[in-house]
Formats: structure tokens, C-alpha cells, sequence
């Protein structure tokens, strides 16, 4: 290899990842066989297929709301985006 080969700068694709966020349930179905199941709904739309890529959609899990969070709220709430504490 020649040096100016060597020393050009190396370009690196970034993928696309898409969340899917679901709350977590134990009766909840396998999401990941429901999305290889429906993928064909989403690669029939062409902008759709841009914005979501099929071979990079990620399932994530949120924890749901529970008695504890309901009857004793932590007294300073997070902050969020541009809301004042």
C-alpha cells in the first residue's frame, strides 16, 4: 500500500438504530417474532422503510408504573427537557 492510501482517513457507516419501547409485561408476546411477522407492512412504504430500517429495529423495555410509585411519589421529580425544577 502506498502512504497516502494509508493515511487517508477512514470512513465509518453509522446505522440507524431504531427503539422500539414497550412497558414490560410477563403475558406480553415475543415482540421480536410480532416485528419479523409485520416487517413486510413496513418495507412496503418507501419512507417509512428510510426512517425505520428493518435489520435495526431494537425492542427495549420500560418499567411500568407500580402501587409503590403511586402511593409514595419521590419528593423531587427529575427534570425534564426545559421545565423548571
Amino acid at each position: 500500500m502506498e502512504q497516502s492510501e494509508v493515511l487517508k482517513p477512514k470512513v465509518k457507516i453509522r446505522k440507524k438504530n431504531f427503539y422500539l419501547e414497550v412497558e414490560y409485561n410477563p403475558r406480553l408476546s415475543n415482540i421480536s417474532v410480532i416485528i419479523k411477522k409485520h416487517i413486510h407492512l413496513l418495507e412496503s412504504n418507501r419512507l417509512v422503510k428510510d426512517i425505520i430500517p428493518a435489520k435495526f429495529i431494537i425492542r427495549a423495555y420500560c418499567r411500568t408504573e407500580n402501587l409503590k410509585d403511586t402511593l409514595a411519589p419521590p419528593k423531587f421529580k427529575r427534570k425534564q427537557g426545559n421545565e423548571p425544577v
